[in-house]
Formats: C-alpha cells, sequence, structure tokens
C-alpha cells in the first residue's frame, strides 16, 4: 500500500489446501523463476521463497504460502487496519524506521522487536471484529 512506510520487497501471500502437498509441487517450478526455498525455516505454518537472494541480486519479492486456517492471514487485517488509521500507520513507520536503524542487518531481531506492537494493534483490531 503506498500510505504504509515499507520495504522495497513485494510480499505475497498465497493460500493452499496443504503446505506437504503444495512443497512436493512449487519448489522446482518457483526455483526456475528465480525464487529460493528456505527449507531450514522455523515457522511451521508457511512455506517461504525468495526472489534475489545474493548473490543474485537484491530481494524483490517473498512468497509466503499458508494454509487456509493459518493466523498468518491475519496479516492483511493488520495491513487494512493500517490503511484505515493513518495515525497508527505513522507509529508503525516511527517503530520500522528506528528498529532498522538500531538492528541493521539483523532480520529476526528486527522482526521480533516489531512483534509485542504488532499484537497490540491486532488486538484492536479483533475487538473491531466483536462489534
Amino acid at each position: 500500500m503506498p500510505q504504509l512506510a515499507a520495504k522495497p520487497i513485494i510480499d505475497l501471500l498465497v493460500g493452499v489446501r496443504s503446505l506437504a502437498m503444495a512443497q512436493q509441487v512449487t519448489v522446482t517450478p518457483l526455483a526456475q523463476l528465480g525464487y529460493a526455498y528456505w527449507q531450514e525455516n522455523p515457522d511451521p505454518r508457511r512455506l517461504f521463497f525468495v526472489k534475489g537472494l545474493p548473490p543474485n541480486g537484491p530481494r524483490t519479492h517473498h512468497v509466503h504460502m499458508v494454509e487456509p486456517h493459518s493466523p498468518l492471514w491475519e496479516r492483511l487485517r493488520f495491513r487494512d487496519y493500517l490503511c484505515q488509521h493513518a495515525d497508527e500507520a505513522a507509529r508503525y513507520a516511527q517503530l520500522k524506521y528506528r528498529l532498522a536503524q538500531d538492528l541493521a542487518g539483523d532480520r529476526e531481531a528486527y522482526t521480533r522487536a516489531k512483534a509485542d506492537y504488532i499484537e497490540s494493534v491486532m488486538q484492536k483490531v479483533r475487538q473491531q471484529c466483536v462489534r
């Protein structure tokens, strides 16, 4: 979304019936398109592919494959909430810029450091859905 602060990488969230089946049929075709499969991914709720891993250039795309009932679908609700609440989007941008400076080069630490904030926003999102 143009109004959200983000890295210059396109994230795609793809629903699949079965991660095991998707792994069998997608790794080779995506590799032929330049996507590297992260086999050691510590998150068992998704398959993760990256296009542009060094030395093949800068990262340009991430593909996250998840099953229909994966909690990762909440990422779309988080994005939509930020698009509807400019003040919250600004707070998130400030946090991301600060963490990017403080944790430069450590993607996992950066992601972990955002987790509490993201959960606080998701509590607001869930409360809206209850009303």
